[in-house]
């Protein structure tokens, strides 16, 4: 649960991301792939989707156009974009490129990269941590399991003495890849809420990366969140903000 608030392509060097933010607008993208004719869908993979300070990303595209020009954009936890990045597409119409952070912005990042021939897009999630962070769980699918589709409400309490009283939580999760949006995820007590993307599935656990979209004054929106399917129909819920400044857990039911 939140607590108050408190490029170069493969064979050249890292693009080191460093320069001013500024805000970037991409709802345009959405309504111009909706009027084009059906053609193949760009998608991006990348080689880690919880990565620590300085690591590098190794993001891989396939579906554009072949030799075509691509433009990338990589947004902050914040909403801000770094400056977006020309690209051009190999003769498969693959992308490849290495994504390196040197700011200490942790959370949620996302890379955008759109197709400028067919106007189509393709993005992708990764969570960035501090070095002292624990290492990722190295994922066993790349989707969510059907078991944790549904809506899921109970309490979670912060991790600190004096422990404060429980707080509601409430989540809906559905189908979706690693790196993408599955759910969202609501602290009505704090008046805060965002979105929940799939960062790793392992045995009965899944990681999911939280991004606060509202109330983000109230809240904050830098976290792991943990959740395994219990033998009782209960989901445990394990949240984790990456920065280490707090910590909280609860037990979440499924709602009929």
């Amino acid at each position: 649960m939140p607590f108050p608030a408190s490029g170069t392509s493969r064979g050249g060097p890292a693009t080191t991301y460093h320069l001013p933010m500024r805000i970037v607008v991409l709802a345009a993208l959405a309504v111009l792939a909706a009027v084009l004719p059906a053609a193949a869908q760009p998608a991006l993979t990348f080689s880690a989707a919880q990565v620590h300070h300085g690591q590098k990303v190794q993001v891989r595209g396939t579906g554009f156009t072949p030799r075509g020009h691509l433009m990338a954009h990589l947004i902050r936890p914040d909403g801000t974009e770094y400056p977006e990045m020309p690209a051009t597409a190999d003769d498969k119409g693959l992308f490849f490129h290495d994504i390196q952070i040197v700011p200490t912005n942790f959370g949620s990042y996302e890379l955008l990269v759109e197709d400028l021939t067919t106007k189509r897009a393709a993005s992708q999630r990764f969570l960035l941590v501090p070095l002292p962070f624990a290492a990722a769980v190295v994922t066993q699918a790349d989707r969510l399991p059907p078991a944790f589709s549904g809506v899921w409400e109970g309490a979670a309490t912060q991790a600190r003495t004096p422990a404060p009283a429980p707080s509601p939580v409430v989540i809906a999760l559905g189908g979706g890849r690693i790196g993408a949006v599955v759910g969202t995820v609501a602290y009505p007590a704090q008046l805060c809420g965002g979105e929940l993307w799939l960062v790793s599935v392992s045995g009965d656990a899944v990681q999911l990366g939280e991004k606060i979209t509202y109330g983000e004054e109230r809240c904050a929106g830098r976290a792991l969140v943990t959740t395994r399917m219990g033998k009782d129909a209960t989901l445990t819920f394990d949240w984790r903000d990456v920065t280490q400044n707090g910590a909280a857990q609860g037990t979440l039911r499924k709602r009929d």
